[in-house]
């Protein structure tokens, strides 16, 4: 049997720069009309993988990242639209992919979605401007109804003592300004009291 040998053209490589990764091998095989081996090894030549993601993150990469589930994260795509991308490979294999660009766009838009307090800072590059203010609105919000300790009764008062604002004292302790207000008041309330 003689083997015959068909030059790939420029149409059929750009087709798989485009394709590879929305379907898998025996389908683009198919459409190309060639085997399986010929598409594998033109890939390897090309330097492409069914496996490649270009810098995006599979749901689970996402979810730990995010310390939260790919079950939670599959809801967020169901019900709140979060732009997931299914990305087939050799083996007829799906991964759900999301890009980092398209996850904070989304996520920008859905702030009130995504916990904040618990993302490490600059896990997902590149990271966006807003969302330090983001983490430190939901840190504070979060902290709002947790009750004061001794230590941070002391700190808030030696803050003050320093001329700081209750702002600033706010941001040093994790605390909104109207926190640092009403313990403030409780405070002296305490001290009139006792």
């Amino acid at each position: 049997m003689v083997r015959t040998y068909r030059i790939w053209t420029t149409k059929e490589e750009e087709y798989l720069y485009e394709i590879v990764g929305k379907f898998d091998l025996e389908t683009i095989a198919t459409t190309l009309d060639r085997d399986i081996g010929s598409v594998e090894a033109k890939l390897k030549r090309m330097g492409l993988s069914t496996k490649d993601h270009e810098g995006e993150l599979t749901l689970k990469e996402l979810a730990r990242l995010l310390k939260t589930t790919p079950y939670q994260l599959g809801k967020l795509k169901k019900n709140e639209g979060l732009p997931v991308k299914e990305k087939v490979t050799r083996k007829k294999c799906t991964y759900q992919m999301i890009a980092p660009k398209d996850f904070w766009n989304w996520a920008k838009k859905n702030q009130d979605k995504i916990d904040f307090t618990k993302y490490e800072r600059y896990s997902i590059l590149p990271e966006p401007t807003w969302v330090e203010d983001a983490c430190k609105r939901q840190t504070q919000a979060k902290r709002a109804y947790e009750r004061w300790s001794d230590e941070e009764d002391r700190k808030l008062m030696n803050l003050l003592r320093q001329g700081l604002v209750y702002e600033e004292a706010g941001e040093l302790l994790r605390r909104t300004k109207g926190a640092i207000q009403m313990r403030v008041i409780e405070l002296s309330n305490m001290n009139q009291n006792a």
